[in-house]
């Protein structure tokens, strides 16, 4: 498997779709920063499903969107900053579980 469907099966398994994967990956491949028109020429996807995607991976958590400057440019969250997200959520998890183990024991 190359690296590119390997990276992009990662993302899947982070809870993204598989669109989103593509335009998470397209950011990445920009260095780390993208404008909306080179994601839809990375991804071939249309203008508003771009945006669209974009909206949810910047709620998710996964890209900013600079403010701005026009175009407007996205930039991914660097893999650490991520990991440890995705590690605070695991601790909070856990906690919740373990709580309602408790629940359940009484």
């Amino acid at each position: 498997m190359d690296i590119k469907k390997y990276l992009q099966n990662s993302f899947i398994d982070l809870g993204l779709s598989k669109k989103a994967g593509k335009v998470y990956f397209n950011i990445l491949k920009a260095k780390g920063r993208a404008d909306a028109s080179y994601i839809k020429k990375g991804t071939r996807s249309s203008t508003a499903g771009v945006y669209r995607i974009i909206d949810r991976l910047i709620a998710k958590g996964f890209i900013l969107s600079s403010s701005g400057n026009r175009p407007a440019t996205y930039t991914a969250i660097p893999f650490y900053d991520l990991a440890k997200k995705f590690e605070a959520k695991k601790h909070k998890f856990s906690k919740i579980s373990d709580r309602l183990k408790k629940l359940s024991e009484l």
